[in-house]
């Protein structure tokens, strides 16, 4: 039983049978709980003893088939967990520049919103069926109307004549028209239009 600990201690996966002339129940039971994967009674057959070292080489087996996996899932597992780690801190740092280039955007547009809000030039602006989609201050005096009453609405229907200003030629050219206001009046305006 000494020598099947210690064999057991230095030799885990190897699996032990024991042959003993003076079994016991109680011996049985020490040496199975020492490490014995097997346990045989003198006298015995030899077919007993060729089975018990084929189910112990099979089991020796699996023991090694089963350690092999075991390590190969915690070779995964620390490649999943070092992935993981790494994606974390990918994320973050993308999660930063976009938090970076987001202000960056937003400062940008507040320019350029005060730039269009303040220039000295009116601008208007339409999607590709001629609807307002944009005015300034200036745009608005000049045109003598409000934002809120011609945003969405169909520019040549605001100002009868405004056609010639949503064709937009390949160079941009000066021109100028005999604009109709909304108020019945009639004003020179000059423009030039492009696309965006």
């Amino acid at each position: 039983l000494e020598a099947l600990r210690v064999a057991s201690e230095r030799f885990p996966l190897m699996p032990v049978v024991m042959i003993t002339a003076y079994a016991s129940q109680q011996s049985t039971i020490q040496a199975l709980k020492a490490g014995a994967y097997d346990y045989l009674s003198k006298p015995f057959h030899q077919e007993d003893l060729i089975r018990a070292v084929a189910r112990a080489a099979e089991r020796h087996r699996l023991l090694q088939e089963n350690a092999r996996l075991v390590a190969d899932l915690q070779a995964k597992v620390a490649e999943l967990s070092t992935l993981y780690r790494l994606s974390e801190n990918f994320a973050r740092e993308l999660e930063l520049r976009v938090k970076e280039r987001t202000e960056a955007l937003r400062r940008n547009q507040r320019l350029v919103e005060s730039i269009i809000t303040n220039m000295a030039s009116g601008l208007l602006v339409t999607d590709t069926a001629g609807h307002v989609t944009m005015i300034n201050r200036q745009g608005e005096q000049m045109l003598r109307c409000d934002r809120q009453q011609i945003l969405g609405q169909p520019l040549p229907d605001l100002f009868p004549g405004a056609e010639v200003m949503l064709e937009v030629p390949l160079e941009p050219v000066q021109q100028e028209i005999p604009l109709a206001l909304p108020d019945g009046t009639r004003v020179p305006l000059g423009f030039s239009s492009s696309f965006l």
